[in-house]
């Protein structure tokens, strides 16, 4: 389905007024929906409504006597209007010579009435030049960035704040001026945006269920906004991208299930060959908390996660329990999910509490076996095995971080703290993954 910047709402006598507006937002770059061009095949009502749910300014040609329909039920111009109101879009009535607001609010339907009380625009033929530029400063669409995007579509640019629940993030998603909700093209994979922001990384102080790898907790701050998939990669997805190859256990006939039984290194065959990135640690639990940081998870355990006491040891199709205040599903349970940093359960020391961590990771590998051979190597001193401590252990296989948690985890690992390592080479069927991507991609996959 094509994005649109802009929905005209008119009467069929008004369609030439109408395409003086379309005319004018198109050249401002703007991309600009009327149906007697845009429609596609299909049923008309629905695509009517999802084309308003993505657009950010919806202008109304207010003509005369345009609004005496709208006592109908069925009227599509009331219909119209009413979605863009409940959806909380820039409503701006364009007021034509000689129109007249009803005498009275109650001659209106009553989910419409609200649209009086928005900023009107009052157009004039005869001064129509000279008042473009106040039409443009009623339009938030202007505002909003445009990337040079050919790996997504647009499916919506405002958060939904039924969806969005938190008040602070729901603002910076809309400072970033990015679309919220996208889909990937090749992959056909759905990814909510994620602003930066700061939070308290690790486990809360009254989490009884956290480990010492989830401690000391610690300021971390996301510099950049960046693209997280709303859900955790199913094996439809991984097979689009895959041309159909998928190894995972739970297949069932049901692609919507997450797929699962592969190693780090075949994740990020799929992760290449897509366009995508995983995200860092830091990343994976700034989205899972979405600014519920003093609480080890978002919600209780059966109402947002599929986990050993509800999910019948088996995974469960993507979606089906309750999302985080972002809008994110099955962040805990389900299945575990890859990370890109290498694991290290003293990762937190490294970072100095009194500071603010900016965006974090453990992906230097050098970095890491020394970590590892200095720890190998201080508690075998504890057990008198000693080593030289010139010459750090070998590690054969490093492991990567997973988090979240999964179908066959109890509640103490599916917490938005909880990490754990899992052998990068290694096959398991209770870890997936979800991707990321960021909004300055080059590649533009």
């Amino acid at each position: 389905m094509e994005q649109y910047d802009v929905f005209i709402s008119y009467r069929r006598g008004n369609a030439s007024d109408a395409r003086i507006f379309q005319q004018f937002l198109e050249g401002k770059g703007l991309r600009v929906f009327l149906d007697v061009d845009s429609l596609g095949s299909g049923h008309f009502d629905k695509q009517i409504l999802q084309h308003i749910d993505q657009c950010i300014d919806f202008l109304f040609i207010a003509s005369p006597g345009s609004l005496d329909r709208c006592m109908n039920e069925g009227d599509w111009v009331r219909l119209e209007i009413a979605h863009a109101l409940k959806t909380k879009k820039n409503v701006i009535p364009v007021l034509m010579e000689k129109f007249e607001w009803p005498k009275s609010i109650e001659d209106l339907p009553e989910e419409i009435r609200e649209l009086q009380k928005n900023n009107a625009f009052t157009y004039s033929h005869i001064h129509w030049k000279i008042i473009q530029d106040k039409l443009i400063g009623h339009l938030t669409s202007m505002d909003f960035k445009s990337p040079d995007w050919d790996w997504a579509e647009i499916i919506r640019r405002e958060p939904d704040d039924r969806i969005v629940t938190d008040k602070k993030l729901f603002k910076a998603i809309l400072d970033t001026k990015y679309p919220w909700h996208v889909r990937a093209k090749k992959s056909g994979i759905e990814m909510l945006l994620v602003p930066s922001g700061e939070y308290k990384m690790g486990a809360v102080n009254t989490d009884e269920q956290a480990t010492d790898a989830e401690k000391p907790d610690h300021r971390v701050q996301i510099t950049k906004p960046f693209y997280l998939s709303q859900s955790q990669v199913t094996q439809a997805e991984y097979k689009q991208v895959m041309q159909g190859r998928c190894n995972s256990l739970f297949r069932g006939g049901n692609n919507d299930n997450p797929v699962e039984n592969l190693s780090f290194t075949k994740c990020m065959k799929f992760v290449k060959r897509g366009g995508f990135r995983l995200p860092t640690e830091a990343e994976w639990e700034y989205a899972c908390k979405a600014g519920l940081e003093d609480k080890p998870r978002y919600g209780e355990p059966d109402q947002i996660a599929w986990y050993k006491k509800n999910s019948n040891n088996s995974t469960s199709p993507v979606r089906t329990k309750t999302a985080n205040p972002l809008g994110f599903y099955d962040m805990l349970g389900n299945v575990a999910e890859w990370c890109k940093d290498y694991y290290l359960s003293c990762a937190y020391e490294i970072w100095d509490p009194c500071d603010i961590a900016r965006d974090p990771e453990t992906t230097d590998e050098e970095f890491v076996r020394e970590k590892l051979g200095l720890a190998y190597n201080e508690q075998d001193q504890k057990s008198d095995l000693r080593r030289n401590e010139e010459a750090p252990v070998e590690i054969d296989c490093l492991e990567r971080t997973i988090r979240g948690g999964s179908y066959s985890d109890g509640e103490e690992c599916c917490r938005a703290s909880s990490r754990r390592g899992w052998k990068e080479d290694v096959d398991t069927p209770t870890v997936g993954f979800r991707v990321a991507k960021d909004i300055h991609d080059s590649s533009k996959k």
